[in-house]
C-alpha cells in the first residue's frame, strides 16, 4: 500500500502561512484558508494537525512575538463541513490553543463567513 505524505494529504486541501508584516501592535499573523472546500474530504483533526504544525513553524521561523493573531478565510465554507465537526475534538483544541500552544494568543478571526 502506498503511503500517502503530508504534502498530498493536508496540504492540498488547507493553506497556513504566516504574513510577512506583522500588526501594529507587533502580532504576528497566521493565515489559513481552505483550498479544497469538498465537505466528504473534511477531517477537522486534517485541520487541527496541520493547524499546529504551521503554528510551530512560524514560531522557529520568525522567532516570539509580542502575540499572536490567527486570521482564518471561511470562503467556500458550508453548513455540511460544521456537521461533521466533533464537538469534544473542537473543545480539546480550544483548550490545548489557549492553555497548551507555546505562544501569546491574541486574538482569532474568521472572514469569509457563508
Amino acid at each position: 500500500m502506498e503511503r500517502k505524505t503530508i504534502s498530498s494529504t493536508k496540504n492540498n486541501r488547507l493553506l497556513y502561512t504566516p504574513l510577512p508584516k506583522p500588526t501594529r501592535s507587533g502580532y504576528q499573523i497566521l493565515y489559513g484558508k481552505f483550498l479544497d472546500c469538498d465537505p466528504d474530504k473534511y477531517v477537522l483533526s486534517q485541520q487541527i494537525k496541520t493547524f499546529d504544525m504551521s503554528a510551530i513553524l512560524m514560531i522557529h521561523q520568525y522567532g516570539c512575538a509580542l502575540g499572536h493573531v490567527f486570521l482564518i478565510d471561511m470562503k467556500g465554507i458550508t453548513f455540511t463541513h460544521f456537521t461533521k465537526i466533533n464537538p469534544l475534538q473542537l473543545k480539546k483544541f480550544f483548550v490545548y490553543l489557549q492553555e497548551g500552544m507555546p505562544i501569546r494568543l491574541k486574538a482569532m478571526y474568521f472572514i469569509n463567513i457563508p
